[in-house]
């Protein structure tokens, strides 16, 4: 577990299982590893996920609330595809789940345990690419 006692913090996880926390503040929280645990703070996040990877990808975040967002890597725009399920995840951390589908079929998951489908209307998102790097990005409003 990586996990900041400040706030402010930029906090780079490791390429394999990893759990990420943080307390107060803007911090940035990102993960190169398929399976990710992150656990936002009080202030506004951003967290990076990485499904670019030929393997499945699950990422849970929680306590992610207004004026946080995700952006998930490897998302292509016109030929990736997305979905939300309303109760997915671990036991005792199910929610919200988006579920991603690459172009050449890799699965990507993002739980949002605590939220529900009732949620769903305080939940945007836009895909886009920087330079030759694709993604999708999810914000909470």
């Amino acid at each position: 577990m990586i996990a900041a006692e400040e706030p402010d913090v930029y906090i780079l996880g490791g390429t394999g299982e990893d759990a990420i926390a943080v307390t107060s503040g803007k911090n940035v929280l990102s993960s190169q590893g398929a399976l990710t645990w992150f656990v936002g703070g009080s202030g506004t996040d951003t967290f990076y996920v990485d499904a670019k990877k030929a393997e499945l990808a699950w990422f849970s975040i929680l306590n992610f609330h207004a004026g946080d967002d995700v952006t998930l890597w490897g998302f292509v725009p016109g030929s990736s595809s997305y979905s939300w399920a309303p109760s997915s995840g671990v036991a005792g951390y199910k929610g919200l789940t988006l579920e991603s589908l690459s172009s050449s079929g890799v699965p990507a998951y993002i739980t949002f345990p605590g939220v529900a489908c009732s949620d769903i209307s305080r939940i945007g998102t836009a895909a886009g690419s920087i330079g030759c790097q694709n993604y999708l990005l999810i914000h909470q409003f």
